[in-house]
């Protein structure tokens, strides 16, 4: 197995407190955002890992 990333993932139910907590506290660079319907990702670049947002 060839592992390219590692990352957490993390499931809230204060979704845009939580995206705008990570952005502006630990100010951390965004890899790509998603929507689909009520489903909503962000994907933060986290040292050589990712922090998801769900």
């Amino acid at each position: 197995m060839n592992v390219v990333r590692t990352g957490v993932v993390l499931n809230t139910e204060h979704y845009e407190e939580c995206v705008s907590f990570y952005r502006s506290v630990f100010e951390l660079d965004g890899l790509f955002q998603e929507s689909d319907g009520t489903c909503r990702l962000t994907c933060f670049r986290f040292g050589g890992s990712y922090l998801d947002q769900r």
